[in-house]
């Protein structure tokens, strides 16, 4: 936010990169809704086919549209295009899946799954191989003390605990110390307790 302030007399513009946290992930529609900044690019993929078509797409504040807009002469527009561009395929399971998007009331489900797992993760924090655990939205972050967990063979601690997770059917991802999970925005509350049991399980084991 300073350094935006500190440019906002040069009109920069801002491009916010939401391809992993829109539609709903960090509980609103796009996580810049949770600040005081407005994008003049945004950048959406992944849940924008709901993950079964790759497709991504950059929206654009009209000033920026009319700056690539003119005649062929004008040499302003993109000549660059790309191979897999507008797929009809992907395009139409995009088109799809935001309908399910408002037909489900996805995004107040993600809302309550947010809720959920802000509720479990506050117990989960006294725990002694718990640094810490934190999270936006249903973005999840479980930082683990890893001086206090015997890694055995797995490469970390996080190893460890995300194996045992996974042969209880949890998936989670291990990055350093920190478990990171991020819960499909179909999940159930019974399904969000299922895991946080699990690791409660496997971390008292």
């Amino acid at each position: 936010r300073a350094c935006y302030d500190a440019l906002r007399d040069a009109e920069p513009l801002l491009v916010v990169d939401e391809i992993a946290t829109g539609f709903g992930r960090t509980a609103t529609m796009f996580a810049f809704e949770q600040t005081t900044l407005h994008p003049d690019i945004l950048c959406v993929g992944k849940s924008l086919t709901g993950g079964a078509l790759a497709l991504s797409c950059a929206l654009v504040r009209q000033r920026v549209y009319d700056a690539f807009l003119g005649d062929y002469g004008a040499l302003v527009h993109f000549f660059h295009g790309h191979s897999f561009a507008g797929n009809p395929i992907a395009c139409a399971a995009a088109l799809a899946s935001l309908d399910l998007f408002d037909e489900e009331s996805t995004l107040a489900r993600a809302a309550g799954i947010a809720r959920r797992c802000a509720k479990r993760l506050e117990g989960l924090r006294a725990h002694p191989l718990v640094r810490d655990a934190r999270h936006a939205g249903a973005m999840i972050g479980i930082e683990l003390r890893a001086e206090a967990i015997e890694a055995e063979a797995a490469p970390t601690a996080a190893w460890r605990i995300a194996d045992a997770l996974y042969a209880a059917g949890h998936f989670t991802r291990p990055i350093g110390d920190v478990l990171q999970l991020v819960p499909p925005l179909s999940s159930t509350d019974r399904e969000i307790d299922a895991f946080f049991d699990a690791l409660e399980s496997v971390l008292s084991s």
